[in-house]
């Protein structure tokens, strides 16, 4: 049985969200700047993956092959569009499509999905062979390097990925369970590092404030 875990609900909390979506909000907004000198040209859009998707879901049921799907956050992306110069940032990105084409291969799909957020389709597949296929392309734990004069960028992303049982209808809704077990998994993530900073920041203060 999952255990659910609270976390209090403090004003110094709800400020810490108020920060962490300004700053999210404020790379989002980055990002989108520089992705205007990015060709995203050789991966899917998210109704490319749809049509696309749709098509093989159907042959893989059809022949009776797995078929899973992968969605990666690249958190460290979107981070590295406020940090880095276009350029830089323009490096990463690509150095990330090489590596979701190469995990495709020819018969799969390599989409874009979101700010920082990857789907790959991969026919012939079912989980443990995905996870297989991801270990080979980036490693396990998933991770991307890029470097740079004097420097080096480690894109560590989240990674959701599962094989289509006999419930998946269409290419859409499998996607959309990916997704929002991502976007639980990055919540959960925030939650629980806002948490140990106040545990941190009540256990290093001054006895007589800490009793205040």
């Amino acid at each position: 049985m999952d255990t659910q875990i609270t976390f209090p609900a403090t004003a110094a909390s709800t400020s810490g969200f108020r920060a962490d979506l300004a700053t999210t909000l404020r790379a989002f907004r980055t990002w989108a700047c520089a992705l205007a000198g990015v060709s995203v040209n050789r991966v899917c859009n998210r109704r490319e993956l749809k049509v696309r998707g749709d098509r093989l879901l159907r042959e893989a049921f059809s022949q009776r092959r797995p078929i899973s799907m992968v969605v990666f956050g690249f958190d460290d992306l979107v981070e590295a569009a406020e940090l880095y110069d276009a350029a830089t940032f323009r490096k990463a990105h690509a150095r990330v499509l090489r590596h979701l084409q190469a995990l495709a291969g020819p018969r799969g799909i390599a989409a874009h999905t979101g700010d920082g957020e990857f789907t790959v389709m991969l026919p012939g597949c079912n989980r443990e062979q995905a996870r297989g296929a991801i270990e080979r392309v980036m490693g396990w734990p998933a991770c991307i390097e890029i470097d740079l004069p004097g420097d080096e960028i480690l894109l560590v992303p989240r990674v959701e990925f599962e094989c289509a049982g006999p419930d998946v209808d269409c290419a859409r809704d499998f996607y959309q369970e990916l997704h929002l077990e991502l976007d639980d998994a990055r919540r959960y993530e925030l939650r629980r590092l806002r948490h140990l900073t106040l545990e941190r920041e009540r256990h290093t203060r001054p006895a007589g404030l800490a009793a205040a």
